[in-house]
């Protein structure tokens, strides 16, 4: 089992306050104002988090060979985060993801399971 540290760094936090920030602005913009359901708008931020956290690691994962070069001391390469346990995390965090999109609404589900498809295409290898 991977240290927290780890797992916290294999996320790439750098890269998190833009789909916080995207899915806040777009709640505001959507409702008018601040959503009734202020749990539900939590929800979708952390599942936006969770599924940034989830496509960081299939791009980490698909980069492994370059970063062994370039990016050395992130987990993959530097050992500390087998490929096992970096797809097991992918799919925890998307799993998550998921899990709370489809509590917050079908429309967000929606846009959830439409970036899945996108973010492994960009980090996949064709």
């Amino acid at each position: 089992m991977a240290e927290p540290s780890v797992v916290f760094r294999f996320l790439r936090p750098a890269t998190l306050p833009a789909p916080m920030a995207g899915v806040l602005g777009g709640g505001v913009a959507a409702a008018g104002g601040w959503p009734g359901d202020s749990l539900r708008m939590v929800a979708a931020i952390v599942s936006a988090i969770l599924l940034t956290g989830a496509s960081n690691g299939i791009n980490q994962i698909a980069d492994v060979e370059t970063d062994r070069i370039n990016r050395p001391e992130r987990p993959i390469p530097s050992g500390r985060l087998g490929i096992g346990q970096a797809w097991a995390w992918v799919a925890a965090l998307t799993a998550g993801s998921f899990a709370l999109a489809a509590w917050v609404n079908l429309p967000y589900l929606i846009c959830v399971g439409v970036t899945l498809p996108l973010t492994m295409a960009y980090s996949l290898p064709p």
